[in-house]
């Protein structure tokens, strides 16, 4: 009767174990995917951020060029406008009645 006891007191504490562990796995599985998803979450919006960045990126440089070829055209349009002023000056002093020499 006592070895019958305990046979069966050692199937009941094998039993809990084995549920014990079958629940810890289970539990194990979950946090994994749940991990697992979060990652995947982080990732496709790292991804997003990247992107519209190297966009932002992108449009900088394309604003920068074009600052950089409007200054070159004001640049050239300034030493045009100083050249001709220059020219009209000597001009009038070659033409006044002091006898300037251009």
């Amino acid at each position: 009767m006592r070895e019958q006891q305990r046979y069966i007191a050692l199937q009941i504490r094998q039993e809990v174990e084995q549920r014990r562990q079958r629940e810890l796995e289970k539990l194990g599985q979950e946090l994994r995917e749940d991990w697992e998803r979060q990652q995947r979450e982080k990732l496709l919006t790292l991804q997003k951020v990247y992107e519209e960045n190297l966009q932002l990126l992108g449009e900088g440089h394309r604003s920068a060029k074009k600052n950089v070829k409007q200054q070159h055209q004001k640049e050239s349009s300034h030493t045009m406008s100083v050249q001709a002023e220059v020219s009209v000056t000597c001009k009038l002093l070659c033409h006044s009645p002091r006898g300037y020499v251009c």
